[in-house]
């Protein structure tokens, strides 16, 4: 299995592209539901005002990322080629690392408050397919003692409302939550 993460942030594209490819919760179904049917065994979309990300897992790490790239162009209506040169492609460990590096705040455009009422901004947003690969911990985690505040926001037991809104389904089956 191989996990691969497609997306643009602030490091790379202008606020403009940035608002035009941000997905509301609708949208990030939609992409989730189209990457499933299109081959992805697992999928998880963020989407925040600084950068809207594509965690992807399957067999094949270039067809998934083609294919990452493919679906959120369409779903957008942006061009691929006017994407193409603001976004990265992140493969395996690499992607896992930035993906542990988003969560704990650390590429951030916005400073991380190092107390222990540090939120991520209530724009957030995220959905999923969730599987063996999102479950199974990274080998490069970050040990307990030296996590930022901000990682311990998926940890927490009950959801605040300036927590970005992680949730699974599975593929193709909408979620029991009604849509806001």
């Amino acid at each position: 299995m191989r996990l691969v993460a497609v997306g643009l942030s602030h490091h790379r594209a202008g606020v403009g592209l940035r608002g035009r490819v941000a997905l509301a919760e609708p949208e990030a179904r939609c992409l989730i539901r189209n990457l499933a049917l299109a081959g992805a065994r697992e999928a998880v979309a963020l989407s925040t005002c600084n950068r809207t990300e594509l965690y992807l897992a399957g067999p094949d790490a270039a067809n998934l990322a083609t294919l990452g790239v493919r679906e959120l162009s369409e779903l957008v209506g942006v061009d691929a080629r006017e994407l193409g040169p603001v976004l990265y492609r992140l493969t395996d460990a690499t992607a896992a690392l930035h993906l542990n590096r988003v969560a704990a705040g650390l590429d951030s455009l916005v400073p991380v408050r190092r107390d222990s009422s540090a939120r991520a901004p209530s724009s957030a947003r995220s959905r999923a397919v969730s599987g063996p690969a999102a479950r199974r911990p990274s080998p490069r985690a970050t040990p307990r003692s030296r996590r930022s505040p901000r990682a311990s926001l998926t940890e927490r037991s009950g959801a605040s409302r300036d927590a970005p809104h992680w949730s699974s389904e599975p593929a193709g089956r909408p979620s029991s939550q009604p849509s806001t």
